[in-house]
């Protein structure tokens, strides 16, 4: 999703031809849907199946490994090479995390987690909203101003990412849109590939180190490229360039961070959609067609993961949403084939801003509606998911901050985490489903207050919530 605050009145007209990203509601069962525009209560309560034919997808060719800098110095799947004290291998030129001669501790971590414990450490999380997920941002001349263009504070910064880890938030995702940062070129067998800036990439990769700096886990995706150009759009007219944008995007991100470990999360699409009239509604005929497109979007991500060189190419999590990453469209999603062949490596991502009513603060209290609403979802997601041995995270959920409704919103997060920290899998045993809350950096200006962190300052707007959010996640 994105929530954008503007500074100046050439970048408040410049965007308001821009499309917000979504945000979940309920419908009439309380199942989640997709925010407000043309949004209509759902009807179908189909189970998801292991059955559904995946489409069969060939990745397009990857390249071999470059020098590229690398996380690692060795190919054990440790977050850290344990031969040397510091945090990357020394013939590397990406920073260091300290610019001290103070040898950096390291971890020892030699296995990968399964998929309930891996959930587990993931814990509750915090989105870097409205930032290198910017797109459209005409008025620019350079493309690294995108960072700052929604949200005018300053940069990303090694101090900031501290912040958010010393609160306790053991995840960040990292939302990135790329489609203004490419150039189209032809392949030989006259495909289009789309090369990614290598100013861009830089930067994407400053800011994820900054994340793996502190130990958190980190979630990176392709974003708002389901714009009005349509790089990702669900239907058979786009379903070539679509394609051919997924695979061309994913091998260059693969190659970048191949060698990372399973701290690193790629995922996959962000809400993928029929941009448009109704295009919130998970639920509709519509909707419910274009999952066979973004199955096999989905499908074609992981082949060009799997197959890129890279210590961790093989074996790292990978995320991939229904339609509109809502739980609207779980009867109609399919579980990508692994080529890993590993049990639990590909989650499912949702976006949860349930219920729609609550979410946008037109209801002000915690009453019974609200409760059951939550409950119905994490019910639903563990009956067609983590019953089934299908690893689910929330990567966006929030609530608006407004005047009077502080005391609903720390009742709600009670309730919204201790609900996603209580799912089942097949054998019976608890789950705990990581929560990563939205923050598109907007607090106290406009209406989609979704801000935890004051990025200029580097203090929480409301330290206690974040406190409170945090023990709910414990």
């Amino acid at each position: 999703m994105r929530h954008k605050t503007f500074f100046t009145l050439a970048i408040s007209a410049a965007l308001l031809l821009g499309a917000c990203s979504g945000i979940s509601g309920t419908n009439e069962s309380k199942e989640v849907t997709t925010m407000p525009y043309g949004w209509t209560p759902s009807s179908e309560k189909q189970e998801i199946t292991d059955t559904t034919p995946v489409p069969s997808v060939t990745a397009t060719p990857t390249k071999e490994a470059t020098a590229t800098p690398t996380k690692k110095a060795t190919a054990t799947p440790t977050k850290k090479a344990t031969a040397t004290p510091t945090k990357k291998a020394a013939a590397t030129a990406t920073p260091t995390k300290k610019a001290t001669a103070t040898p950096t501790p390291v971890k020892t971590d030699s296995v990968i987690p399964e998929w309930r414990e891996m959930l587990k450490e993931m814990g509750t999380g915090w989105n870097l909203g409205n930032t290198m997920d910017a797109y459209d941002c005409t008025w620019l001349t350079n493309e690294l101003g995108y960072e700052t263009a929604w949200v005018g504070s300053p940069k990303v910064s090694q101090k900031m990412i501290d912040t958010v880890a010393e609160a306790g938030f053991k995840t960040i995702r990292v939302p990135v849109s790329w489609h203004d940062h490419v150039t189209k070129t032809t392949k030989t067998d006259g495909s289009t590939y789309y090369k990614i800036s290598e100013k861009w990439m830089k930067r994407v990769h400053e800011i994820v180190d900054y994340c793996i700096n502190d130990d958190l886990f980190v979630i990176l995706n392709i974003h708002h490229d389901d714009a009005a150009t349509y790089f990702v759009y669900p239907d058979a007219a786009h379903e070539k360039s679509s394609l051919e944008y997924v695979t061309s995007i994913w091998e260059q991100i693969a190659t970048e961070f191949g060698d990372y470990d399973y701290h690193l999360i790629f995922e996959t699409l962000n809400e993928p959609r029929l941009v448009g009239a109704n295009e919130w509604n998970a639920s509709s005929g519509d909707g419910q067609k274009a999952m066979t497109y973004i199955n096999r979007y989905n499908q074609a991500a992981v082949n060009t993961i799997r197959s890129t060189a890279g210590l961790h190419n093989n074996d790292r999590y990978i995320g991939c949403p229904g339609y509109a990453a809502s739980s609207d469209s779980l009867d109609k999603f399919v579980l990508p084939k692994d080529p890993s062949g590993i049990e639990g490596r590909i989650m499912v991502s949702i976006h949860a801003y349930t219920p729609y009513d609550f979410a946008i603060a037109n209801i002000r209290e915690f009453n019974s509606s609200v409760q059951s609403s939550v409950d119905w979802l994490f019910t639903n997601l563990g009956n067609k998911l983590t019953k089934k041995n299908i690893p689910v995270y929330i990567g966006e959920w929030g609530v608006y901050a407004e005047k009077n409704n502080y005391d609903a919103r720390l009742k709600y997060i009670a309730h919204y985490i201790s609900s996603a920290s209580s799912l089942k899998d097949a054998s019976g045993n608890v789950i705990k489903i990581p929560t990563v809350i939205w923050d598109n950096a907007s607090y106290g200006k406009e209406k989609e207050n979704y801000a935890l962190l004051n990025r200029k300052t580097n203090k929480w707007y409301e330290e206690e919530y974040v406190k409170a959010i945090i023990a709910a996640g414990k």
